[in-house]
Parts: structure tokens; C-alpha cells; sequence
């Protein structure tokens, strides 16, 4: 089964990821790598360093602002795979995650701009099947 990632473990990413980890080996990674950690031993993911996200086929991101989706996607840029998806679930600016398409595009990478919404309790509800 192909891995997915999960980058941002916040208010909504944490909850997201957790779904996630129940139904596919899944790649998670914050910036405060405890709390990488702390997802791991909850849900059985595996907390690793930026780098090994790009093993993932699918890597999701929800991240604070678009800003630091960009700079996530340059530091990754030469480890990912073409084939690879990346879905954003930043809530970020249009313009921006325009460039960010592109930008992936050029290395064979599918962007999907797909923000979310329903708040942490929506995060966290268990979707149906």
C-alpha cells in the first residue's frame, strides 16, 4: 500500500492525520517534531524529518499560511517523486498557491488547492464511510 504524508499537525492537521493513519501507513511531520512524536504514539503513524516525506504518493499539507506551504514545497522540491500528489488544506492565498501548482507541476507533481473548513470539531469527526 503506498504511503501518504501528513505535514502541519495542528488544530485541523492533527485530527486529519490521525484519520488518515487509521486506513494508510502515513508519513507525518511539524515543525516541532514532538509533536510529530506525540502523533505517532496516538495513532501509529511514523513521525520523520522533512526529507522522507517525499516518499509518500499522496503528501497533504495544512499548514498556517501559503507562505510556508512554498517554503515546505522548495526544501522538498529535489526529494520528490513525479507521480507524487500534493494536496493543500491551507486555507491560503489564491495567487499563491497558483505559483506553488506550477512550481510542483514542473517536477511532475499534482497540486490540489483544497482548504478546509468545519473547525476542529469538523477535524475531528469521524467520516463516514
Amino acid at each position: 500500500m503506498e504511503k501518504v504524508a501528513f505535514l502541519g499537525l495542528g488544530a485541523m492537521g492533527y485530527p486529519m492525520a490521525g484519520h488518515l493513519a487509521k486506513r494508510f501507513p502515513t508519513l507525518v511531520w511539524n515543525r516541532t517534531f514532538a509533536k510529530a512524536l506525540r502523533h505517532q504514539e496516538e495513532f501509529g503513524s511514523e513521525a520523520v524529518p522533512l526529507e522522507r516525506v517525499a516518499e509518500a504518493k499522496v503528501i497533504f499539507t495544512c499548514l498556517p499560511t501559503t507562505k510556508e506551504v512554498a517554503e515546505v514545497a522548495e526544501a522538498l522540491l529535489p526529494h520528490l517523486r513525479p507521480g507524487a500528489y500534493w494536496v493543500d488544506a491551507t486555507s491560503g492565498e489564491p495567487e499563491g498557491s497558483r505559483r506553488l501548482a506550477e512550481r510542483l507541476g514542473e517536477r511532475g507533481v499534482t497540486y490540489l488547492d483544497a482548504p478546509v473548513s468545519g473547525g476542529t470539531a469538523g477535524a475531528e469527526r469521524v467520516p463516514s464511510r
